[in-house]
């Protein structure tokens, strides 16, 4: 999957496939699945099926919430739509504001593109 989102005026591609786990573990050392189920279920509390409302989330949900792993998950997922971007730290520091709730939602249909499969 494919997708374009804008961060500080900057379009940034994100791209999701096959690979994504592995290059996430050879990144940070850490089970891709593992993180991504564990980030959804901090937001359970905080979703209608479709949309997120911040408002609905209690301080239990926020306690589960790494939000350094969303912004590993962002980066992995810019990685692989332009492998030449810097590392991770440099890469962030670019950009004067990154408000990952923003693009949220654009980033929870790719993770879970890749924990889902299409019926036939």
């Amino acid at each position: 999957m494919r997708k374009t989102i804008n961060i500080d005026g900057r379009d940034v591609k994100l791209v999701s496939h096959g690979a994504t786990p592995i290059l996430y573990k050879m990144e940070f050392g850490s089970d891709f699945f593992a993180d991504v189920i564990k980030t959804a279920k901090a937001f359970d509390g905080a979703t209608d099926g479709e949309n997120l409302d911040f408002n609905e989330l209690t301080y239990e949900d926020l306690n589960q919430l790494d939000l350094s792993v969303l912004y590993q998950m962002i980066y992995i997922l810019a990685k692989s739509g332009n492998k030449d971007i810097d590392e991770m730290y440099d890469w962030l520091s670019e950009f004067d504001e990154f408000p990952v709730l923003d693009f949220l939602p654009e980033v929870f249909e790719m993770l879970q593109q890749l924990l889902t499969r299409k019926k036939k």
